[in-house]
């Protein structure tokens, strides 16, 4: 049985119809490297089909500069950074990618050595400040809603070559489509959010806003950042690790409107110096033949935290700021908003040791067990995995 606190399965890999138009309210993708959701696909008889990234465009000074993100030649043409800024980043990710070859995302115990800085404490000495500011940053803000200075050294390493070497992919009418194939098989009742989680001598009580449950044993799979609200009488273990657990929060807003800016790309990224509301601007891939363009605006994790302390964002206001942001779009209009709270976990350096000393430490534990992308990677391929790893242990009890 699985408590699911939402009117429908998946969390950020669903997808919401707007009358007749998927819009994917988080994971707009996945790659040719998540080799257990391809195996999962393969065994719901689902076939993800080739999704358009196209080129990456970079707003500075307000001119869009295009980049080919799975072409290193690409970066030597690119105009967003200076010639020498260039040059240096070409050689420090010729010399990273030669590093990446050697890790396994899926395995990164070995490799905790590398845990000890961020990107930006790795490279800064190295590479010009600008190719952070005009790049690098406006990448992870756009991938994983944080910058560089939170994003751990080794696991940008470990996806490194396989981002820039990877397909994409999605599938037929939006990406929940595998999680819609997986709530079919399972017993799930829908708005139940759950309480408090509370250990007995004998099995766990599971408290929800509907009823109470008694269980000999309890999977939690919710963001790591919420267990300590619902976990009564924690363990110190328990306390000390969920306590330190960090995630961004994001903000899409899903629009339609003529414009002509994606002419020369799919997907914009914005740097903060640049515009300090939103992030990134892509167009949506699963709409064709409309007589205005669909896309989504996605507002940066700093400013969603200024904007609200609530979970809501008013249309007007956001429609102002999109207007006062910038001149390409005509007849704006906002069609829907969703917010994430916990939207993906910060993999800070020395984050990766902290969870595997979790993981050695609470394998005993017979009564409540964890999953999710925290204790993986920060992707649905890291939720999943987290998932099946906890499957093979139970199942080899």
């Amino acid at each position: 049985m699985v408590l699911e606190s939402e009117e429908m399965a998946g969390g950020r890999m669903s997808t919401q119809m707007l009358k007749d138009i998927p819009i994917d309210i988080g994971a707009q993708f996945i790659t040719s490297f998540y080799k257990n959701i391809w195996n999962l696909s393969e065994e719901l008889n689902l076939e993800p089909s080739l999704f358009d990234v196209g080129n990456v465009a970079i707003l500075r000074h307000e001119k869009l500069f295009s980049l080919n993100p799975k072409n290193l030649r690409s970066l030597c043409m690119f105009g967003g950074i200076s010639p020498l800024s260039k040059i240096r980043l070409a050689f420090v990710l010729f010399y990273k990618l030669v590093m990446s070859s050697r890790l396994n995302l899926y395995d990164l115990k070995k490799n905790l050595a590398l845990d000890d800085k961020s990107v930006y404490d790795d490279l800064v000495d190295i590479v010009e400040k600008e190719s952070f500011t005009n790049l690098l940053d406006p990448m992870c803000e756009a991938l994983f809603w944080y910058d560089s200075k939170e994003f751990s050294n080794v696991l940008f390493l470990a996806i490194l070559r396989k981002v820039l070497f990877c397909k994409f992919y999605s599938f037929e009418n939006g990406i929940g489509k595998l999680t819609q194939k997986i709530s079919e098989k399972l017993d799930i009742h829908y708005q139940e959010k759950v309480v408090s989680i509370i250990r007995k001598k004998v099995g766990v009580t599971v408290i929800t806003n509907k009823k109470s449950y008694c269980a000999n044993r309890v999977i939690v799979a919710i963001p790591g950042n919420e267990v300590l609200n619902v976990l009564d009488t924690p363990t110190n273990l328990e306390s000390q690790f969920f306590s330190q657990i960090r995630y961004s929060t994001a903000a899409y807003i899903f629009c339609q409107a003529k414009t002509k800016i994606f002419s020369n790309c799919n997907t914009i990224w914005l740097p903060e110096k640049e515009n300090e509301h939103f992030s990134s601007i892509s167009k949506n891939n699963h709409v064709k033949n409309y007589p205005s363009t669909h896309f989504s605006l996605a507002i940066r994790d700093s400013a969603l935290r200024k904007l609200t302390t609530t979970n809501r964002l008013h249309k007007h206001i956001i429609s102002k700021m999109i207007i006062e942001s910038f001149d390409f779009f005509q007849d704006l209009q906002i069609d829907y908003i969703h917010i994430w709270d916990s939207a993906l976990p910060k993999f800070v350096p020395g984050f990766l040791r902290q969870k595997y000393d979790f993981l050695d430490k609470t394998q005993f534990d017979k009564q409540i067990f964890y999953c999710g992308d925290y204790l993986e990677s920060p992707s649905v391929e890291g939720a999943l995995t987290s998932g099946i790893k906890l499957a093979k242990q139970l199942i080899n009890e």
